[in-house]
């Protein structure tokens, strides 16, 4: 047996701050133990790519202190919002069932998930020139593929007792290749790339879901 526990209050702004906090920091204990002590063995949770701290709902203002690309589940979390730390708290919170009882716990951090609708919008419309940076590095997954990596994930016996875990697309959404959008947009960054980028390739990493249960997106939005 097995609980994924998805439900959750996705907004970050700090005017509703308790609401979102209680909703899915206290919402994911409540499930995480009431699995425990109806004998669940396994527990997996929906966080956010906002756990990292660095897309949106930066309160400071400050920039991203981005130290390497693509970003990976080794970036040390710097959230400021009620939303991206009840995210991060929810990570924590299945670390610590695992500690203490033994579960097998995880918590997806999903990119901006595309509705099947969307994703045939743009395919259709075509991707507009890329005109400006964006903190959010152009990030997106088609439904099917969180729903896909799930799976995998479950289905996985030999998977770790507790991970986080990244699930995006293996493309971004502009249609120039990606190196040569830092090259131009963000040059200081380009310097901090530590694999190859080929083509249109993403600037979120998805290689630990890759090599933990065989994640690979089928949705793309280009070649």
């Amino acid at each position: 047996d097995a609980v994924i526990h998805l439900a959750g209050e996705p907004r970050g702004l700090p005017e509703i701050g308790v609401e979102t906090f209680r909703a899915n920091a206290l919402g994911t204990f409540v499930a995480i133990d009431a699995a425990h002590r109806s004998g669940v063995q396994r527990f997996f949770c929906a966080s956010s790519i906002n756990a990292y701290g660095t897309f949106f709902w930066r309160l400071s203002g400050k920039a991203v202190p981005y130290t390497k690309l693509p970003l990976d589940e080794a970036f040390p979390p710097i959230p400021e919002d009620p939303y991206s730390l009840s995210k991060l708290v929810n990570e924590e919170t299945c670390a610590a069932y695992h500690r203490a009882y033994g579960m097998t716990t995880a918590a997806f951090r999903f990119a901006g998930v595309w509705s099947h609708e969307r994703y045939e919008q743009a395919l259709a419309t075509g991707l507009p020139p890329t005109t400006a940076w964006s903190d959010d590095l152009y990030q997106w997954v088609h439904v099917g593929d969180v729903v896909a990596g799930l799976r995998q994930a479950l289905e996985r016996a030999d998977l770790p007792g507790f991970g986080v875990y990244t699930l995006g697309a293996g493309d971004t959404r502009c249609p120039e290749p990606t190196m040569e959008l830092l090259q131009r947009l963000r040059p200081d960054l380009a310097a901090t790339v530590s694999v190859p980028l080929p083509g249109r390739a993403p600037l979120l990493s998805i290689d630990h879901a890759r090599q933990s249960f065989g994640y690979e997106p089928g949705y793309r939005l280009g070649a």
